[in-house]
């Protein structure tokens, strides 16, 4: 009898271990891909990303810049040769203010290839931002949505989630989309979570009333308040990532796509 406690006790001890040690490998790896990921895009933007400080020129928050959401230029200057040099399907990038929101987008025949592949085509489960296959890769679809992954450390588009709550939106009411044809300021007009294939994943109208109603749906499901006015001419960006409310869910950020002069 004993030696059957024995047993059971060393059995039970060995899947415990076991248990432990897998446990740690996937924190361990996790933890690696993170730093990975953070190296890698440290890395892009060093590269060919600059911050615009000239007189004028939209700084960081807290400092005596003019007001965001009036800037006529970008905060940022890409070089999209060096960027396109490596990888053709480049298609912008985005960067939001005092956020971590700041890295490249692409565009594949696909919405799977970047889900977990840099630009450089290597592997790492935070993936590229990628513009969805079927909009137009100038982002002139009446709507053009932007995928990105919810990542645990809070990089891509997991600060998405924190337009939930008004005083968030307040203090950032606005992104930026740099592109080889032009720069654009994000005026952000909704937020909210939504299924996976809503009707927000509408890509083109097939005339201004039905955008119009579009627009105004959006809006009545915003979790936060907004005076952006969007006109029957305009277009709009939709960001997306995942979010964990129910099964499928998403948290999607709307905004009105102003073009900017050149820096």
């Amino acid at each position: 009898m004993k030696k059957n406690i024995r047993t059971i006790l060393i059995v039970i001890f060995v899947i415990l271990l076991l248990v432990f040690l897998y446990s740690s490998y996937r924190v361990t790896r996790t933890i690696h891909e993170y730093n990975e990921s953070a190296r890698y895009y440290d890395r892009t933007r060093k590269d060919a990303v600059v911050v615009d400080n000239t007189p004028g020129a939209p700084v960081a928050p807290g400092s005596e810049a003019e007001p965001e959401q009036h800037s006529t230029v970008s905060p940022i200057n890409v070089d999209f040769d060096a960027l396109l040099s490596t990888n053709a399907d480049v298609k912008g990038w985005l960067y939001s203010p005092d956020t971590k929101i700041d890295y490249p987008v692409v565009q594949s025949k696909d919405n799977s290839y970047y889900l977990y592949r840099f630009l450089d085509g290597s592997y790492n489960p935070s993936g590229t931002l990628f513009v969805d296959y079927r909009n137009m890769g100038d982002f002139t679809s009446k709507n053009t949505v932007i995928y990105g992954h919810h990542m645990g450390d809070g990089s891509m588009l997991a600060s998405l989630v924190e337009y939930a709550d008004q005083a968030y939106y307040d203090e950032h009411p606005v992104m930026y989309l740099n592109t080889p044809q032009g720069n654009y300021r994000l005026d952000v007009f909704a937020g909210f979570v939504t299924w996976y294939d809503s009707r927000v994943y509408t890509f083109d109208f097939e005339s201004r009333t039905e955008f119009e109603e579009w627009v105004n749906l959006m809006r009545g499901y915003s979790d936060f308040s907004s005076d952006v006015e969007i006109g029957l001419d305009d277009r709009i960006v939709t960001l997306s990532t995942c979010t964990y409310d129910y099964d499928n869910a998403r948290y999607v950020l709307m905004a009105k796509l102003v073009p900017l002069d050149s820096n």
